[in-house]
């Protein structure tokens, strides 16, 4: 499969976990696999599967801008977010990693609606530097929907 996201075992993690609430998940675009850690202090593994599923809806329909939330502390206590931004163009989704602090998004953050919160899609840091980015298919993630 072109794309996948979810929660692993952690014997199938890249490293060993923390002492608080964390579990293992694991991001697959194309060739590229990436495991990271997801905070279960604010919300719960469905939480995120129930994020992901409606984000990943989002993008495969009408919308352009999505986002797959990957680690999310409480908005009121926490300083960020961490998350794979995702912008649509035509039959091709770019994906971006990022973490944001919370100040950074600029206004509220809302974790029941944080699409609004994504930032227009930059290619350039404020650096100069060529921004990592990944595409997929509108077709991948349909077919990874039908297994969810």
């Amino acid at each position: 499969m072109s794309f996948a996201i979810r929660f692993v075992p952690p014997e199938e993690a890249a490293w060993e976990l923390e002492p608080h609430d964390v579990r293992y998940g694991l991001i697959v675009i194309g060739e590229f696999s990436e495991h990271f850690q997801v905070d279960l202090e604010f919300w719960r593994q469905e939480d995120y599967v129930r994020h992901w599923r409606h984000a990943l809806e989002r993008i495969t329909s009408d919308d352009q801008i999505s986002c797959l939330i990957t680690s999310l502390g409480d908005p009121r206590t926490s300083m960020m977010v961490f998350w794979w931004p995702l912008y649509r163009t035509g039959d091709t989704i770019r994906v971006q990693n990022a973490i944001r602090s919370f100040d950074q998004l600029g206004g509220l953050f809302d974790s029941e609606n944080p699409y609004p919160s994504v930032p227009p899609r930059r290619t350039v840091s404020e650096d100069g530097d060529p921004i990592s980015e990944w595409s997929m298919s509108v077709d991948d993630v349909r077919k990874f929907l039908r297994t969810m």
